[in-house]
């Protein structure tokens, strides 16, 4: 448990930084435990190299202290002055990269489990720039030319990748057109001519009598009821085998397949000849400039970073697991210094995980249940009620119009959304059918867009040949439902039906909005036909355009031209991973700092970010913020620096 408690704190400590001083460097740290409470008053073991040339590189200086620290928590110490076997002052700071590599021991002893390694920028390299101000370095001496190298053997060619496996099998061909009916059967032969009756006797004619005065027309009586449907005729024996259908378009490319192994490396060739010493730095200056105001030394001297006060850098870190589903921006837990004023290079480092947003594919059972809910959503207003079932030869103006009974439309028919709503909703709604007659022409004004009309009958609905009709007709509100279009129908809308079958005459047009609704079309709104308990069917000469489904019983056979899926009866929903954008920028006293901020989109991955501040006065927070465009993102392993800019 202790063991624990002491990784927690030392991945909280809190890195200060150092200062100039003539042949040393000063550190400071604040210890926290697991609970991010303070050590306070206790020794804390810890063990400093300087590494040249990388972070793995080899220690040039290695020294151990054995701080304490105070009551907030501190610890102090100076880098050049512990327990060592080295000699700080002989480290060669000009010549290639540095890192520093901490060790801690938060109880004080040998027994370091905490382990931080940063690489020094522009901070120790003041230990050089004493020295650099007024001459170059000794000239190293020069090595004896070596011989122009043979041209190496070429390297041998890599084994050929395997080939990638094949791509998913092209989509079936459409089936073929349905067979010519088969021939009638032969008529059955005349029965027997039964006997013939026994005459009767022939009455008397009586008298006439006398034509009485005609009556007074009687009025018009009610309109029937409609009969009922008739009971459906025997089917007719099979048609023949149509011929098979064209073969269907080719299959989408296949991913590509896995990268060939590598090849072996070729045997390195002989080393070229060392060539000529380059110019110095001052050199390069010079001859870049026709008239250098400054002599070589001047020059060395300008480059001299100004000296600020101050620690030289500050760091957080954290380890555990976070996570953001803001959009808005929202500070990475932890990621925020307070620094003395000057200026300073902020780093942003983390590893991402999981920035990823979760949707459903379609299934049969949501769009049933979509189609509900949508019936139900235009059924909720209470509308108004017309004398006059039928729709024609006027002008319709948002809002819900009921017919009692049957509805019809007939020539003409304008829809005016007007200029004011920008998406205005337009109802009719009968208690029993809905049939769009052969002279039908509707005619969208305004904002009216085909997507916000509904066409809703209680039991089925049609149209006739000829018929031009804009809008979706939902049918079998509260009965049987069966849809159909007459032939030559042109539809600008969609045919939902929560019972019934949906066929369509021959050269039917029919077109799925693109836009939006405003109603609630849920998992339907990409759907040109949809039935919730029943077949749907086209015919070879039918349009179509967008995807068709069903649920329950009856198949779904499209032979006319088709853009857009099918999703057949039993169709799963299942999840879809996709990437959520994740974005981060720096924020200097809650404003955010010009150009850092910085998108990724990524599921995972490592994320860095950097940026330029100016700190002008003390309580001037700096912090890390991030929100995500959708989902949710979660960081690992994060750790922000400010690294002042001079010594």
């Amino acid at each position: 448990m202790k063991r624990i408690s002491t990784i927690v704190a030392a991945l909280m400590i809190t890195a200060i930084g150092w200062a100039q001083s003539p042949e040393k460097m000063s550190y400071q740290a604040v210890v926290r435990d697991g609970s991010n409470d303070l050590i306070t008053t206790q020794a804390v073991g810890m063990q400093i190299s300087i590494l040249q040339g990388g972070s793995e590189g080899t220690p040039v200086y290695v020294e151990t202290q054995t701080p304490t620290t105070n009551a907030n928590g501190l610890v102090n110490l100076e880098i050049g002055t512990g327990t060592t076997s080295d000699d700080f002052s002989k480290i060669d700071w000009a010549n290639v990269t540095y890192f520093i590599k901490t060790e801690t021991d938060p109880i004080g002893g040998t027994s370091y489990t905490i382990t931080g390694t940063t690489q020094l920028l522009s901070v120790p390299y003041a230990l050089y720039a004493k020295t650099s101000g007024t001459s170059a370095g000794p000239q190293g001496v020069k090595g004896d030319d070596g011989s122009n190298g043979s041209p190496g053997i070429s390297g041998t060619n890599g084994a050929k990748g395997d080939n990638g496996s094949d791509g998913a099998a092209g989509a079936a061909g459409a089936p073929g057109a349905a067979g010519a009916a088969g021939a009638p059967g032969a008529q059955g032969s005349t029965g027997p001519e039964g006997d013939q009756g026994v005459q009767g006797t022939k009455g008397d004619t009586g008298a006439q009598g006398t034509k009485g005065d005609t009556g007074a027309q009687g009025t018009k009586g009610d309109t029937g009821t409609a009969g009922s449907y008739g009971a459906p005729g025997a089917a007719g024996s099979n048609g023949a085998v149509g011929e098979k259908g064209d073969t269907g378009d080719q299959g989408e490319k296949g991913d590509t397949g896995d990268q060939g192994i590598k090849g072996n490396t070729g045997l390195k060739g002989d080393q070229g000849e060392i060539g000529p010493d380059g110019k110095s730095a001052y050199e390069v200056y010079a001859a870049n400039h026709a008239d250098p105001d400054q002599n070589e030394a001047e020059w060395l001297k300008s480059l001299e970073a100004e000296r600020q006060e101050g620690p030289m850098m500050y760091t957080v870190t954290g380890s555990d697991a976070i996570t953001t589903s803001s959009t808005d921006k929202v500070q990475v837990a932890g990621m925020m210094v307070s620094p003395e004023p000057g200026t300073y290079i902020a780093l942003f480092n983390a590893q991402v995980s999981g920035a990823s947003v979760t949707t459903q594919s379609f299934g049969s059972k949501q769009g049933a249940d979509d189609l509900q809910t949508l019936y139900e959503e235009l059924m909720e207003d209470n509308g108004n009620t017309r004398s006059n079932n039928v729709f024609g030869n006027e002008t319709l103006t948002p809002g819900v119009y009921n017919v009692s009974g049957a509805a019809s439309t007939i020539g003409t028919l304008i829809i005016d959304g007007g200029n004011t709503v920008p998406n205005p909703l337009f109802i009719i709604r009968a208690t029993t059918t809905f049939t769009a007659g052969a002279t039908t022409r509707v005619q969208l004004m305004g904002n009216a867009k085909s997507e916000n009309i509904f066409w809703v009958a209680g039991t089925s609905a049609s149209t006739a040949a000829g018929a031009q009709l804009k809008g979706t007709i939902l049918a079998g509100g509260t009965g049987a439902g069966a849809l159909s279009t007459g032939a030559d129908t042109i539809l600008e809308g969609r045919m939902f039906t929560k019972s019934g079958a949906i066929t369509q005459g021959a050269r039917t047009k029919l077109t799925a909005p693109s836009g939006a609704s405003v109603a609630n079309l849920g998992s339907l709104a990409s759907f040109a036909m949809w039935s919730s308990n029943a077949g749907v069917s086209d015919v070879g000469t039918s349009t179509t355009i967008g995807d068709v489904g069903n649920l329950g019983a009856g198949a779904i056979t499209i032979t006319g031209d088709h853009t857009g899926d099918v999703y057949p009866d039993g169709t799963k929903q299942s999840d879809i991973v996709t990437v959520s954008p994740s974005v981060y920028s720096v924020y200097q006293n809650g404003i955010e700092v010009p150009g850092s901020a910085r998108f990724f989109n990524i599921i995972s991955g490592a994320v860095s970010i950097q940026a330029m501040i100016t700190v002008t006065t003390e309580n001037n927070p700096v912090e890390i913020k991030w929100n995500v465009k959708s989902g949710e993102a979660a960081l690992e392993n994060r750790t922000f620096t400010l690294i002042r800019n001079g010594y």
